[in-house]
């Protein structure tokens, strides 16, 4: 380990409480100055250390930086990489995948300067107001069975949220997760082939949730917000990745019981509503009536009942929702 990394556990298990430069150089076994040239790299990876003259240096109890550390005490993955700035964690997991990396490999971004959306689409991924995040899942599935992990990491961000904020969200189908009628956070989930036999040989599932984020750019502002756009509920970030990542292993782990399906449908904020969809292009007029055990949207339509299991929905205002 190294001596900035000594020293950042150092803070963190003592979070608000100061230690002495002298203290920790003898702890460690350096000079001062080497422990002080720790200390600015880690202000400058964006960990709120207050230094006090003949007190030392203290983790300030509302430092929310991106914590190795923090993340691996509450969640046991195999394999952790946290990034300042990345292009894509996705992508960073595909990278991994090609030199071996074991199921539960978590990567973890303060920033994306690539961020990927469904469809193509960017995914706004600011530094230090929401977290990024990647996890690699290899649970031997076939194709009917591995679309589940879609509708299963939207289960777990709202578990985790409930958990670490304290707040109780909706989900869009398929994955959008919504608080106060705004969305919070994207999911998107990427199967990785077997040339050899077709099957799908792993799971790349890609989360970003806005913790802070205030600034949207374009017409995504008219749709998303985050769980704390006041900038309240500091020192939460490290742990959010560390309770999805473990509620979604936990779902998967059993994954073709379905067992989780009623709470998705509980979740739901489109059951009983009017919605337009997406068909080969053109948007339709529906009303969702339910969710079946494979995830996809029952509706009815003007020529019958029939179940999305792909695609854009939006939800129609109704008069009597209109303020």
């Amino acid at each position: 380990m190294s001596v900035k990394d000594s020293v950042r556990k150092i803070l963190e298990e003592g979070r608000g409480e100061f230690f002495s430069g002298e203290t920790m150089a003898q702890q460690l076994k350096v000079t001062r100055n080497t422990i002080w040239k720790a200390i600015q790299a880690l202000k400058e990876e964006g960990y709120d250390i207050e230094s006090v003259p003949n007190r030392g240096y203290a983790l300030r109890q509302e430092s929310d930086a991106l914590s190795r550390e923090e993340i691996l005490r509450y969640a046991a993955t195999p394999s952790l990489s946290v990034f300042q700035t990345i292009d894509s964690t996705n992508e960073e997991l595909k990278r991994q995948l090609g030199t071996g990396a074991p199921h539960g490999t978590l990567v973890v971004a303060n920033q994306q300067t690539a961020g990927k959306g469904r469809r193509g689409r960017p995914f706004y991924s600011p530094s230090d107001t929401g977290v990024y995040f990647s996890v690699l899942l290899q649970l031997g599935l076939d194709f009917s069975d591995s679309v589940l992990v879609t509708t299963a990491a939207s289960v777990a961000v709202c578990r985790a949220i409930e958990k670490v904020c304290g707040l109780s969200c909706g989900i869009k189908w398929v994955n959008d997760v919504y608080l106060n009628g705004r969305k919070i956070c994207g999911i998107l989930t990427e199967g990785v082939t077997d040339i050899e036999t077709g099957e799908i040989s792993s799971i790349i599932c890609g989360i970003g949730i806005n913790v802070r984020t205030t600034r949207f750019p374009g017409d995504v502002g008219d749709v998303a917000s985050s769980l704390f756009p006041d900038g309240e509920k500091k020192g939460i970030r490290s742990r959010l990745v560390a309770e999805a990542y473990n509620e979604l292993m936990e779902i998967c782990n059993k994954l073709p019981d379905r067992s989780y399906m009623e709470e998705y449908r509980r979740r739901s904020i489109v059951l009983g509503k009017e919605i337009r969809y997406t068909d080969h292009g053109d948007w339709k007029n529906a009303r969702v009536y339910g969710i079946d055990e494979d995830g996809g949207l029952m509706v009815d339509t003007e020529e019958g009942k029939r179940t999305l299991h792909s695609g854009e929905i939006t939800i129609r205002v109704q008069k009597q929702d209109m303020p």
